[in-house]
């Protein structure tokens, strides 16, 4: 999981190195991923 605050306070270099090497697009598809697991999971209960 990506600990929000954490990538919220990084030092602008370091958000610059993510972007450039690709990993930043990765970051930001785990994290649109986790969510839908969330929603899915919330309606696991009701298919049953």
């Amino acid at each position: 999981m990506i600990d929000e605050q954490r990538l919220a306070t990084l030092p602008d270099e370091a958000v610059l190195e993510l972007h450039r090497s690709g990993l930043m697009a990765l970051i930001h598809a785990h994290r649109v991923s986790m969510g839908h697991v969330q929603t899915l999971a919330a309606r696991l209960p009701a298919a049953r």
